[in-house]
């Protein structure tokens, strides 16, 4: 009897996981979105059953609307990923069911909406505000992803609105001095450069498929050198925001950065070798900084408060040593190896010393 409700439990998951595409997004976005949410709680220092409901509302909203918008888009280009090849789970789903799930999703995402209770209204507007731009950006006749609108929206509904979400979550309010404030400001300018360079990268990856189906993306109007070319010139210009908000941010919280900095080249270093920083082109580049951005920040944010606030922290660096366990896995095997041949090599020495 389990067993049978096992096999019939995995045949679920995993048509849930290619339904909703959760391997591509759900762990990176889980990380990047909390790094938001844990740099509040050094400055706020929130009893820990604020910070566990915090953490949780916020991870309801990033699988709920995340995968609402995954499903939507997915639903939309079927007939497209039909032309090119391209698998699309929605595609034999009947409409009902399609308009079920969407429903089942938005109102998972309303739970956070239904739970705070200062000053809610603000998530319920960015929340509204996102769901239009996933549904503009995807559902024809609209379908703004077709062009340079495509590009800015995209930014704003996976990049700029999650993060302003998940920020007011912990802090439930947006006063005059945070929107005027030159760190929020920069925050949100590296957010949306960010996005920009992100779905054009993303185009890129998808633009033989895109010329199969017929599908007019910006990066397909313009061309794939133009795209390239702007693409670089968006990421000089993400990268410089990025160390203008290291710069801005207070002095020990660029400790975090360090951190993570550090972790990045030992962990990354060591795993991938001359290979990994020896880039062939420029998408590789921005592989590395999206792997900086969406697993070590999050490191580092959890080892700072661990050590500055609270061990309980620790519980989120345990998180990313189960999701980087290979990684970490060859970091210490290498370690061990490096140790072990030195030392061989060092008894060697001292016997052929004794030995004279």
């Amino acid at each position: 009897m389990w067993e049978f409700i096992w096999i019939i439990s995995s045949w679920y998951l995993m048509n849930i996981i290619k339904l909703f595409r959760i391997k591509d997004w759900l762990i990176t976005k889980l990380l990047f979105n909390l790094s938001f949410v844990l740099s509040v709680f050094y400055f706020t220092n929130p009893s820990f059953e604020f910070a566990l409901v915090t953490v949780c509302l916020t991870c309801t909203y990033i699988i709920s609307i995340g995968a609402f918008g995954y499903f939507v888009n997915d639903w939309f280009d079927s007939k497209a990923d039909q032309l090119s090849g391209k698998s699309n789970a929605t595609s034999n789903l009947p409409f009902s069911l399609k308009i079920l799930i969407a429903i089942i999703l938005i109102s998972i995402g309303t739970i956070p909406f239904l739970l705070i209770l200062s000053e809610s209204d603000i998530y319920f507007y960015l929340l509204i505000i996102q769901i239009a731009l996933l549904l503009l950006y995807s559902v024809p006749p609209i379908k703004l992803k077709h062009n340079v609108f495509g590009i800015i929206t995209d930014s704003l509904f996976s990049f700029i609105i999650p993060a302003l979400i998940s920020l007011f979550i912990v802090v439930q309010n947006y006063s005059n001095s945070v929107l005027k404030n030159p760190v929020f400001i920069v925050l949100i300018l590296w957010l949306f450069f960010l996005g920009i360079r992100s779905i054009l990268i993303h185009q890129l990856k998808d633009f033989e498929n895109d010329l199969l189906s017929k599908t007019r993306t910006f990066t397909v109007n313009i061309g794939k050198t133009h795209a390239l070319f702007l693409a670089k010139w968006v990421l000089l210009i993400e990268v410089l925001c990025f160390i203008a908000l290291v710069v801005l941010v207070p002095g020990e919280f660029r400790n975090i950065f360090i951190i993570s900095f550090a972790f990045f080249l030992v962990i990354e270093y060591q795993n991938n070798a001359r290979k990994y920083w020896l880039p062939e082109g420029f998408p590789d580049i921005a592989s590395k900084l999206n792997v900086f951005y969406n697993y070590y920040l999050f490191l580092g944010l959890s080892i700072f408060l661990s050590i500055q606030i609270s061990y309980v922290y620790a519980f989120f660096v345990f998180v990313f040593i189960l999701i980087k366990q290979r990684d970490i896995y060859c970091l210490l095997k290498t370690i061990m190896l490096f140790l072990f041949y030195k030392s061989k090599g060092a008894i060697r020495r001292v016997r052929k010393l004794f030995n004279k």
